[in-house]
């Protein structure tokens, strides 16, 4: 049985350009692992509401701080590690977005979408460190599936659409980009 992990440690400005750059990085290595989608939407998102927060209310959108970024994905786990250089916040003091007074509101989700969606949220360094942490479950190849619906028509039909997708030319690698230069983040 294979047991591979895809790391990434990098530090980006807190720039919304790169920030959204490093999130389809993101996505690609998620889209990589073959996770099953709910396990791919909770990784995307999550990764996604951190790096929001982090921005916005971390770093106060101020270009001149920077995002540490950590994460490891395995087959059956995923850690997410964001970290801003804002001034930290207490994560207990903000408001439930389900309450009544606060179904209106624009912002407040985030945290509430983090908890729903992840085994387990921390918050480190007087909450300008949040990690995630997720059980997580790959889904079988669709060509699998199908067979295993007995179906050799569909089967085949999906092979071949495997075998052509499989073909298409790979994504270029992501590259974390400082305010200096482009260079390669740190993957293992």
């Amino acid at each position: 049985m294979e047991c591979r992990t895809q790391t990434l440690t990098t530090v980006i400005p807190n720039d919304p350009n790169i920030i959204r750059a490093t999130c389809n990085c993101f996505i690609q290595d998620v889209d990589g692992f073959g996770y099953d989608a709910e396990s791919a939407v909770a990784l995307v998102t999550g990764f996604a509401e951190a790096m929001a927060n982090a921005h916005a209310h971390g770093n106060r959108r101020e270009p001149q701080r920077t995002i540490a970024i950590h994460y490891a994905l395995s087959r059956h786990q995923a850690c997410l590690d964001i970290c801003d250089q804002g001034d930290g916040f207490d994560p207990a003091s903000v408001p439930d977005p389900t309450d009544d007074e606060n179904i209106g509101k624009p912002s407040g989700r985030g945290l509430w979408l983090m908890r729903a969606m992840f085994d387990s949220v921390e918050f480190m360094e007087g909450g300008r460190r949040v990690r995630l942490t997720r059980r997580t479950t790959t889904a079988p190849p669709i060509a699998a599936r199908q067979r295993d619906r007995g179906d050799p028509e569909q089967h085949h039909q999906h092979l071949s659409a495997e075998r052509h997708q499989s073909a298409a030319p790979l994504a270029p690698p992501c590259v974390c980009v400082s305010s200096h230069s482009v260079m390669p983040a740190t993957r293992s």
